[in-house]
């Protein structure tokens, strides 16, 4: 599976940032598609939507990260999902996590200045290891 052939669900309740990811993508060939937080995020898989993989901010109203990728696995969907963090260590995040939810996550990645190298490439292995 190449970029274009790659559909992207962008979820983050900052309008920013949701819309910087989306650009990125979008610029490396991606198809995104985007939501405002959990729950939204949770209709549009639901439906008819096929994405392929879903990125996540961890801290959102309504339905966080955390709850939207156990809420996915609840749905009988295996879709590979990177949870992204404004906190400093991925490590200290995921010690946060019950091992349950662990195995939802496919990557976990920092919110930082080197996020838009980081989140192309993070795409791209995440859906190799896929295929």
């Amino acid at each position: 599976m190449d970029e274009e052939t790659t559909n992207v669900l962008v979820v983050d309740d900052d309008p920013f940032v949701r819309e910087m990811i989306e650009f990125i993508l979008q610029d490396a060939g991606f198809h995104v598609d985007t939501a405002e937080d959990g729950e939204q995020a949770l209709d549009k898989i639901r439906s008819d939507t096929d994405f392929h993989i879903v990125i996540s901010d961890m801290h959102m109203p309504r339905m966080n990260g955390m709850e939207l990728a156990a809420q996915i696995r609840k749905a009988g969907k295996t879709i590979p999902f990177l949870l992204l963090t404004g906190e400093s260590g991925t490590s200290s995040s995921a010690s946060l996590l019950s091992s349950d939810v662990k195995s939802d996550i496919s990557a976990f990645l920092i919110k930082d200045e080197s996020l838009q190298d980081l989140i192309v490439t993070s795409v791209r292995n995440v859906m190799k290891a896929k295929v």
